[in-house]
């Protein structure tokens, strides 16, 4: 990956988590948690990069000591998807005004989810040489791309798993961070 499209990215990345800090005087101090995608195998994740050493920004791991950023297995993606699910058909959930995307418009962007959205499906391939089927959920079919409804998936799927504290993150640094801000207002 060339260095100068990294540098880039981190820029835009920045400029997103500033953007969502100017939609409310309400968001402008608090403890932001990034919660990037790590695809498994990869040995380098860009993702923990991009907003490493801005102010008040925490970046989950799986685990302690772990790259930054968070595994989408087949297993996590079906989890990520019945959540998902299940938070929209009980209206804990609903799409947001303000949808960001590193290379989209905000109207694109919730455009380009919404059809991602609808196109996610499961995929059977037959059985080959003795093996079971391979049963898969995703939203690539026909060349396509799911990254928006991933993202989107992983929102309330992380989320809860942060709340909870499965997997790490810096929450002591985020309790004294929270606590700053109380004793300052």
């Amino acid at each position: 990956m060339r260095s100068g499209y990294i540098g880039e990215a981190r820029n835009r990345v920045i400029g997103a988590v500033k953007s969502i800090r100017n939609i409310s005087p309400y968001l402008r101090d608090v403890p932001v948690v990034y919660i990037p995608e790590v695809e498994p195998g990869h040995s380098v994740s860009y993702g923990g990069f991009y907003l490493a050493g801005v102010e008040d920004v925490l970046t989950m791991r799986e685990s302690a000591g772990d790259k930054y950023g968070v595994p989408k297995t087949d297993i996590s993606t079906y989890e990520m998807f019945y959540q998902y699910q299940s938070m929209l058909l009980n209206d804990q959930v609903s799409f947001c005004d303000h949808l960001y995307s590193l290379t989209r418009t905000p109207e694109d962007a919730k455009r380009n989810a919404i059809e991602q959205h609808y196109a996610y499906a499961w995929l059977i391939e037959e059985a080959v040489g003795g093996r079971d089927p391979k049963v898969q959920l995703t939203g690539k079919m026909g060349g396509k791309n799911d990254d928006a409804l991933i993202t989107i998936m992983m929102t309330p799927y992380w989320s809860v798993r942060f709340l909870r504290r499965v997997g790490f993150a810096p929450y002591d640094q985020m309790k004294d961070r929270c606590r700053q801000l109380a004793m300052a207002g």
